[in-house]
């Protein structure tokens, strides 16, 4: 079986990079070393960096037209020239599903089976908007033959909608991470009051009320690791200055990934207080790195950490913008060590059994082969 796979998965400098690069990567490195009867060909639906907040309109429609025309000309060619079996088309929804749209009527016209894969935790709240963008999605449902999604909110929001060819895959946890966390751990010691969190820093992501909760707490140190703007740092800045002239924040740039890993097997508590999730990658990476995780209910984490089933919970819940709920679960975590143990060891038991690669590969062979 060849698979066309279409995706972003370029890690050069001037690549829009995301969580569909990691996951796609992740794939691609593991199908690699192994002696499989599927062949997956990789064919680039990565944006450049060619905006900025100068940028005029003219520009932002010439560059997102060209970053939409470019890939479907290469799938078109790719398709003409060669036998594909399956093309699978990942997907983060916007104005790319009307290229998605287009790419599989083109597979369909050629025979190809085809799975849309929605890289996105919004399709609930989408489906109850009934506005364009969800039109845009069912229209893109209807023209796949196989629909994948990353949580299980999804995956019943389009069933509910008649849609009975959708597939709930979660994200995988690369081999890489697995065995640097293994050769580490044992060298590394665990600051318990030491709060993380890594990722994009800005507002949407809920770190102004992680700063401010955090700011409320007594003892603890909370380091960011990430990009952020000057300005934005400033306004933490301020706010941390509250409590002990703001020295508890730690900003410390962005990292090299194996660094990050150190870092969160460093860490007592990871926290991502996000307004909107898909499937963080920096979720699996805490709990395979045993960390106290605290999240908010978006996207898939609930699935994720276990919010609802207290015997195997994975972490502990806080409400999307509620300062004081971050503050209260802070607290929580930070002095009940047997809460702690326990969520750690459901957190690692449950990140190697449902989300390593190996495990993810198998379920993804499965799809494409039942297209």
């Amino acid at each position: 079986m060849k698979v066309l796979f279409c995706t972003p998965f370029l890690t050069e400098e001037g690549i829009v990079q995301g969580g569909i690069v990691v996951w796609a990567n992740n794939i691609l490195d593991y199908c690699k070393a192994l002696d499989s009867d599927v062949e997956v060909v990789p064919l680039s639906y990565d944006r450049r960096y060619n905006v900025s907040g100068t940028s005029t309109t003219l520009d932002r429609i010439f560059y997102g037209l060209r970053d939409l025309w470019k890939p479907i000309k290469a799938t078109k060619k790719y398709m003409s020239e060669n036998k594909v079996d399956v093309l699978h088309l990942c997907s983060s929804a916007q104005l790319s599903l009307y290229k998605d749209l287009y790419v599989l009527k083109m597979a369909k016209k050629k025979g190809v089976k085809t799975a849309i894969h929605f890289h996105f935790g919004r399709i609930p709240e989408l489906m109850k908007a009934n506005n364009r963008e969800a039109k845009m999605i069912k229209r893109v449902c209807k023209a796949a033959d196989t629909v994948i999604v990353m949580d299980q909110r999804s995956h019943d929001a389009l069933q509910a909608e008649g849609f009975s060819n959708v597939h709930n895959l979660p994200n995988p946890l690369s081999m890489s991470i697995i065995e640097d966390v293994k050769k580490l751990k044992e060298s590394i010691t665990r600051i318990e009051n030491r709060v993380m969190y890594v990722g994009h820093i800005i507002p949407s992501k809920g770190i102004t009320e992680l700063v401010t909760a955090c700011a409320q707490v007594d003892g603890i140190e909370l380091h960011l690791i990430g990009t952020i703007t000057d300005e934005y740092l400033k306004e933490l800045q301020n706010i941390a200055s509250a409590k002990n002239n703001g020295t508890w924040l730690k900003y410390r740039g962005k990292m090299p990934h194996d660094e990050v890993i150190k870092e969160m097997l460093a860490a007592g508590v990871f926290c991502l207080p996000s307004y909107t999730e898909g499937f963080p990658n920096v979720i699996l990476e805490s709990m395979a790195c045993g960390c106290s995780i605290i999240a908010t209910p978006v996207g898939a984490i609930p699935e994720m950490l276990q919010f609802d089933n207290t015997l195997n919970m994975c972490g502990l819940k806080v409400d999307v913008k509620k300062v004081d709920c971050i503050k209260l679960q802070l607290d929580v975590i930070l002095h009940d060590k047997n809460l702690r143990d326990r969520c750690r060891i459901k957190a690692i038991n449950r990140v190697n059994e449902l989300y390593a690669v190996p495990v993810v590969w198998n379920q993804l062979q499965n799809i494409w082969k039942e297209a």
